[in-house]
């Protein structure tokens, strides 16, 4: 899972009207943000962008609950002894259900 990210560019409220291009092209190219007397207050982006932002997190979600539920079942693998201590162990009866 690629977790890349860049801090977002940040706007005052004002850039909408002053520096519209500039803002413009930024959200073209991500998520901008837009501040409001210096407090975070807004999100603008393109659509394009936006789509894409929905797709990260809908991506990230799911592979943080695979990840979840492997740990929980790796855990109560444990608790019942279903674990190897030896590699070879391992390995053999990895080969052995891919056979």
């Amino acid at each position: 899972m690629e977790t890349t990210h860049t801090l977002d560019p940040i706007y005052p409220i004002s850039a909408l009207q002053k520096k519209q291009r500039e803002v413009k092209e930024a959200a073209s190219k991500g998520i901008v943000r837009i501040t409001e007397q210096g407090v975070g207050a807004y999100i603008f982006s393109s659509e394009e962008q936006f789509e894409k932002a929905i797709k990260r997190a809908q991506e990230q979600a799911v592979y943080e609950a695979r990840l979840a539920d492997s740990i929980t079942a790796g855990r109560a693998d444990m608790e019942t002894g279903r674990l190897h201590t030896d590699h070879e162990a391992f390995f053999d009866r990895a080969r052995a259900k891919l056979s």
